[in-house]
Formats: C-alpha cells, sequence, structure tokens
C-alpha cells in the first residue's frame, strides 16, 4: 500500500506536469492558467451548490427515521471532488469534475455499498457479541445463549437494517 502512495505522490504531479505542457501549447501559458483557475472557481460553486441538496437530504433522512447512507457518501465524494478541484491540474479536475455527476456517485456508492455490506453485519455481530458477554441479563428473560434474531444478516430493525442495542449512562459534572 505504502508503495502505491508513492507511485501516486510522483506519478499524479508528472501527469499533470505533462497536461500543462501541452494544454499551453495549444492555448498559451497564461490562458491555461486562466484555464486552471476558472474550473477551480466553477467547480467549486458546483461543489457547494450540490452540497446544501445532499445537506438537506442528509436531514430529512435523519428526520425520517433512516440511516442517511446514501447522503453521506455523496458528502464525502463532495468533498474529495473540491479537493480534487482545488488542487491545480486537468487530470484532478476531470476526477473531480466526474464525482460532480449525480448518477456516477450514485454508481460508485452501490459498488462500495455492495463490497461492504458483509463487512458491517460482521462488525455489528462482533460488537453485540462483546456487549452481550459483558452485560449479561440486561434485559429481562436474558439468556447469552438464546438465539437472537437480531445478530447477523437477517433484517430487524424499522428500516430493514441490522439492530445493534446498547446501555448508555448519563454523567452530570458539578460545578463546585
Amino acid at each position: 500500500m505504502g508503495f502505491l502512495i508513492l507511485l501516486l505522490l510522483i506519478a499524479v504531479p508528472l501527469i499533470e506536469i505533462g497536461l500543462f505542457v501541452e494544454v499551453g501549447g495549444w492555448v498559451g501559458g497564461w490562458s491555461t492558467v486562466g484555464l486552471v483557475i476558472l474550473t477551480a472557481v466553477v467547480g467549486l460553486a458546483l461543489v457547494r451548490i450540490q452540497g446544501l441538496g445532499v445537506l438537506k437530504k442528509l436531514n430529512s433522512d435523519m428526520q425520517g427515521g433512516t440511516f442517511p447512507v446514501g447522503a453521506a457518501f455523496d458528502g464525502i465524494a463532495l468533498f474529495m471532488a473540491g479537493a480534487m478541484l482545488l488542487t491545480p491540474g486537468f487530470m484532478t479536475d476531470t476526477l473531480g469534475f466526474l464525482l460532480l455527476i449525480p448518477p456516477l456517485r450514485a454508481f460508485l456508492g452501490k459498488k462500495l455499498q455492495a463490497r461492504a455490506h458483509f463487512s458491517g453485519v460482521h462488525a455489528s455481530y462482533s460488537s453485540r457479541h462483546h456487549a452481550n458477554r459483558h452485560h449479561e441479563g440486561r434485559h429481562e428473560g436474558h439468556n447469552e445463549n438464546q438465539a437472537n434474531p437480531s445478530i447477523g444478516p437477517h433484517p430487524s430493525g424499522p428500516s430493514g437494517g441490522i439492530t445493534i442495542e446498547g446501555e448508555f449512562e448519563e454523567i452530570k459534572k458539578d460545578d463546585s
């Protein structure tokens, strides 16, 4: 993994320099600089507009009682798009603009969600199993050896997701 990062740190600037030289040969040096600035300004304006839409979707999902997986992924993708658009270069600008296309973001989100789905179920099981071992009898009639339908790949929550139970204790701090 470290080698891949090192390769990217070397390859991306070299590709960007080559593209600057190529585009500069076609339209001139100052026009190339102006084009890079223009793509950053236009791209960040689009990120801002789409980001406000994602915040509204996130808010409505949360108020509706559903976990905002799609909106959260859109927010991450828009953050990455903004970072790429701020980075001077035509390749990074192109990648940033691609992340601004909602159908492409939805496609990428579904691919990532399909790859991460099993991992999430496993993590839910591990957390719950650990909690059950250390908090025996937290429900009346709860037996650790009983089958629990909310553990595993079977949906049980109100939105068809995995239910993870827990306990909390509110601790008040004295001001004295």
